[in-house]
């Protein structure tokens, strides 16, 4: 048996395992984003993939995470369950969290007790004055 297919048999029977072994994978990322989103909204993949122009085989290969879609078939996806897409980019290193909505959710302490940066950062000056008034 090849280790890839001892982690899947591993991700199947292990949740714990799962979590960690796809966390930053991102196909597998956006096949539980889709299928979630699929099965809350009542619609089979079939009825997907009429919805979306395609075929049911391409539904079931981004629900199974080996396939990475393109934006505009996230779009096409998002569009048929009722959704808006809303990328968002976190960073490692600072726990900041940009988001295409043009917000930032998430921001450190360290940059709210930095007088100075919300000084002389307008924007994140903004931002300070917002999370301080949170904290």
């Amino acid at each position: 048996m090849k280790i890839n297919e001892l982690k899947k048999i591993l991700a199947q029977k292990d949740h714990r395992f799962s979590n960690e072994y796809y966390k930053d994978d991102l196909a597998f990322g956006i096949s539980r984003l889709v299928s979630n989103l699929r099965t809350a909204e009542g619609i089979t993949q079939i009825k997907l993939s009429k919805i979306i122009k395609t075929t049911q085989s391409g539904v079931s290969r981004i629900e199974k995470g080996s396939s990475l879609p393109s934006l505009s078939l996230l779009k096409r996806i998002a569009d048929a369950l009722g959704y808006k897409i809303r990328i968002s980019f976190s960073s490692k290193k600072s726990q900041m969290i940009f988001d295409t909505e043009g917000e930032i959710l998430k921001i450190p302490n360290r940059w709210i007790q930095s007088e100075e940066l919300c000084r002389t950062e307008t924007s994140v000056g903004d931002i300070c004055d917002s999370f301080k008034t949170k904290a």
